[in-house]
């Protein structure tokens, strides 16, 4: 029995050793395409790019961030289908994937990433009402 902890206890290290070398991907664009058509256009990116959504922030109709995993070596599809979507991305963001804090190295590595775009409008802030709790 000690020695199956003792191998359980490497496991788990491994495990760590391995989340310790994924890194983020942060993405960070800007598009004139109306924001519905460009969070489309993102997802679509991102699951023609062997991806999928961990989660989205929506921030009024000012700015998304979306959150996502996708194989490392479908970085550079993504960004170039982001780019035909529409969404223009920064100039860091096109960086070599090793200053990203990528590791191509890895086999079949996942990472995960941010994409934050933000919408160029000339749009009044989207105000939602809230309704008032009876009470």
């Amino acid at each position: 029995m000690d020695g199956t902890r003792r191998s359980n206890r490497g496991i788990r290290a491994e495990s760590r050793e391995s989340d310790m070398r994924r890194k983020l991907l942060n993405l960070s664009g800007v598009t004139k395409v109306e924001r519905h058509q460009a969070v489309t256009a993102a997802s679509e990116a991102i699951s023609a790019s062997g991806g999928w959504i961990i989660d989205h922030t929506l921030f009024s109709n000012i700015m998304a961030t979306i959150r996502f995993a996708l194989p490392v070596e479908e970085q550079e599809a993504l960004k170039e289908r982001l780019k035909a979507g529409g969404i223009g991305l920064e100039a860091d963001a096109s960086g070599d994937s090793k200053q990203q804090g990528t590791d191509r190295s890895l086999p079949s590595a996942e990472i995960v990433g941010s994409l934050t775009i933000t919408f160029i409008h000339n749009d009044p802030d989207l105000l939602i009402e809230v309704p008032a709790i009876p009470g």
